[in-house]
């Protein structure tokens, strides 16, 4: 019973890891889309550092979010009871 209720745990934990680091790549890709826009309506001169590399950090975050949007592996699905009872 202990088990059941540590292998839920774990789960659990993932679930919520997965869901945390979603989130935050999804807000740093609003976050890069909003210095894209603040960029393009300032039409400065020169390009920055910044200026010149914020898209592709939007476009990686934004690639980043969907990989793990759609997870190769789904994390309630893994054996982790017939793991944890090998081991035990």
């Amino acid at each position: 019973m202990k088990f059941m209720n540590l292998i839920f745990l774990i789960q659990m934990l993932f679930h919520l890891i997965h869901r945390f680091v979603l989130i935050c790549f999804l807000g740093i890709f609003i976050v890069m889309i909003f210095i894209e826009l603040n960029l393009y309506l300032n039409h400065s001169s020169g390009l920055s550092y910044l200026e010149r590399f914020a898209p592709a950090c939007a476009l990686m975050t934004f690639v980043l979010f969907l990989i793990l949007l759609f997870p190769v592996v789904n994390l309630s699905r893994l054996p982790l009871r017939d793991l944890f009872l090998l081991i035990y």
